[in-house]
């Protein structure tokens, strides 16, 4: 079975924004992120049953993402809504439904998540 046409069907619009190598400033590590890369993926509300389930790993402004196309790199964080976003949890289900689905963590409006000024707005 082939998620494709639904995927699409729901699908919204985000920006990838790729880690690239930091550097030390002063003596403190600098996280570094490369320029964001317009995307297209079916983002969704998790069930607050699996937030319960989840022992407080989960919370109701983490959300899940799924795209037919895995996305590339390690420390990758995604721009939803004005809102930022730490990408964990990889499921490929690509060989038995053509998707791969994510869990998107959500970061505090304090903690820009090793983002400048520049790249979260």
């Amino acid at each position: 079975m082939n998620f494709d046409g639904l995927i699409e069907r729901y699908s919204v619009d985000f920006e990838i924004i790729p880690k690239e190598e930091g550097e030390y400033v002063g003596g403190e590590y600098v996280e570094k992120r490369g320029t964001p890369i317009s995307s297209r993926g079916a983002i969704v509300a998790i069930p607050r049953k699996k937030i319960y389930q989840s022992g407080g790993y989960l919370t109701s402004k983490d959300l899940k993402l799924f795209v037919s196309t895995p996305l590339e790199g390690e420390g990758l964080k995604i721009r939803y809504k004005d809102s930022i976003y730490n990408v964990e949890d990889d499921n490929d289900y690509s060989e038995f439904a053509g998707v791969n689905s994510y869990i998107l963590k959500w970061i505090s409006a304090f903690d820009k998540g090793g983002l400048t000024n520049e790249q979260t707005e």
